[in-house]
């Protein structure tokens, strides 16, 4: 049984996944070297540190879960399965996004 997808049905998620990959390789050198090796304390409870932290977390998030659904597309042919692993990384996602926004936001106050 074959899918019918349009000639760029991928194309967003790959570049994407890619894109993301690159801005979290720089982000983590940048939490790395200000938050641990730094030489100076740093304010993780600073309303920009907030955000920088928030939109890792983002990312990451996103790049994992977009990297587990491509390999589900290319991998899984039985449609409910498809359709419960999707549900599953979402659910899976929203919790542990709730999580880390829990963890970050209150942090410092």
């Amino acid at each position: 049984m074959a899918y019918q997808t349009s000639s760029n049905a991928g194309a967003f998620n790959w570049l994407f996944q890619r894109i993301s990959g690159i801005l979290i390789a720089v982000i983590l050198v940048i939490h790395l070297g200000a938050v641990h090796f730094g030489g100076s304390p740093v304010d993780l409870g600073s309303p920009s540190w907030k955000v920088f932290h928030l939109a890792f977390m983002i990312l990451l998030l996103y790049h994992i879960l977009n990297g587990f659904w491509l390999l589900v597309e290319d991998y899984v042919r039985i449609h409910w399965l498809r359709v419960s692993l999707f549900g599953l990384l979402w659910v899976v996602g929203l919790v542990f996004f709730i999580l880390g926004f829990v963890t970050l936001v209150p942090f410092g106050a």
